[in-house]
């Protein structure tokens, strides 16, 4: 590196660039020819005057204008080092490690949103292909109050949970989404997590939904359905549809959106947990490292509690028998499970991957080396 040229570097750089990789370049401002290897990087970040100034004179304006101009394309100027040391050239691995951190917490947030609005989107068209009286699901408006209390609570904490134990060992999730075999490797994630936790948690709400609605509607005394059917009897019963707006049916619709928000709210929750990190176990990067998460997360089971509350008519919520209950408690925990071992086929495959852009990026730039 040392006998390295501004020419040699500068295709090194060009080399790097044409894979898709992102170029930091840390130089000195001293130096004017710098300048254009500052211009050429991703993120440059020029350090003044790393050599000692003459005589122990102060820097006068024009190395102050030499340090100007050279480092005017750099994201970042460290000041000379003071005598105290207060001013370090490590800053330079504490900044990269932390845009690397805030990179992937960015990455999960994104995913995160999509699997809420995924989650939401296909609980209503799995009520819109249900064949009885009333489509089940939930209200727009409930849905929106989903997407919205995530949004604004877990979403946001995810982007503060703290850097992984394996975060100096990888390389950036930006490098692995380059490579073709790694953009399979996506595909397939998103479809193990969709078939393993999105669509039978869809599957569960729904059925949850037309469960309560029965429990409920079965113990009024409307005289809509014929006391004596049978669930799949209530829900086919055409007197449903044609007295939509009767107190009772209204009244059995609202409690059994009321579960159903209630237990797609929780499943959400538990799943964040595993969206802390990409790839590492929740056993080994525990997510309570992340107090903003917790408190999140808390804030956001005592809104929906306090909505259930508030909106509950506990007269029909007593007809609800224990096995609803049960499910709404039991499945978020067990998805969490899920999601910690599709991760583990995940981990491995991200494993390889960092093992080949290492081999990759060792191999070209000894191609490329000065010597």
């Amino acid at each position: 590196f040392t006998d390295a040229t501004q020419e040699n570097m500068q295709d090194m750089f060009d080399v790097f660039v044409e894979h898709g990789e992102s170029v930091l370049c840390v130089g000195s401002t001293y130096r004017a020819s710098n300048g254009r290897l500052f211009a050429v990087a991703d993120v440059s970040v020029g350090v003044q005057d790393l050599a000692p100034a003459h005589g122990g004179a102060p820097r006068d304006s024009v190395m102050v204008l030499n340090d100007m101009l050279v480092g005017a394309c750099c994201a970042f100027r460290i000041p000379a080092a003071a005598s105290s040391g207060e001013e370090s050239i490590s800053f330079v691995t504490t900044l990269s490690l932390v845009g690397r951190r805030l990179l992937n917490n960015m990455t999960q947030v994104l995913s995160f949103t999509v699997v809420v609005g995924c989650q939401l989107s296909l609980v209503s068209l799995l009520g819109i292909a249900t064949p009885v009286a009333l489509e089940p699901g939930l209200p727009p408006g409930d849905a929106a109050f989903i997407f919205a209390l995530l949004q604004c609570s877990v979403a946001l904490a995810l982007i503060v949970t703290p850097a992984s134990s394996q975060l100096s060992r990888t390389m950036p999730f930006k490098q692995s989404s380059t490579l073709p075999q790694d953009s399979l490797d996506d595909t397939r994630q998103r479809a193990r997590f969709y078939l393993s936790h999105a669509l039978p948690t869809a599957i569960l709400a729904v059925v949850l939904h037309l469960w309560i609605f029965v429990l409920v509607f079965r113990g009024s005394d409307s005289g809509l359905c014929d006391s004596r059917s049978t669930g799949w009897g209530v829900l086919t019963c055409r007197a449903l549809v044609d007295h939509f707006g009767h107190e009772d049916v209204v009244a059995a619709r609202d409690t059994a959106s009321l579960f159903t928000s209630s237990f797609l709210v929780a499943s959400l929750v538990f799943q964040s947990a595993s969206f802390l990190y990409r790839t590492q176990p929740i056993t080994r990067d525990s997510p309570m490292g992340n107090l903003p998460w917790v408190i999140a997360v808390a804030t956001a089971l005592c809104v929906q509690t306090a909505m259930f509350v508030a909106r509950a008519q506990w007269n029909l919520v007593d007809r609800v028998s224990w096995a609803p209950w049960t499910l709404i408690l039991v499945w978020p925990p067990l998805l969490l499970a899920l999601s910690e071992q599709v991760k583990v086929k995940d981990g491995k495959g991200v494993a390889r991957s960092m093992t080949f852009l290492r081999l990759d990026f060792d191999t070209r730039l000894g191609m490329h080396s000065p010597r």
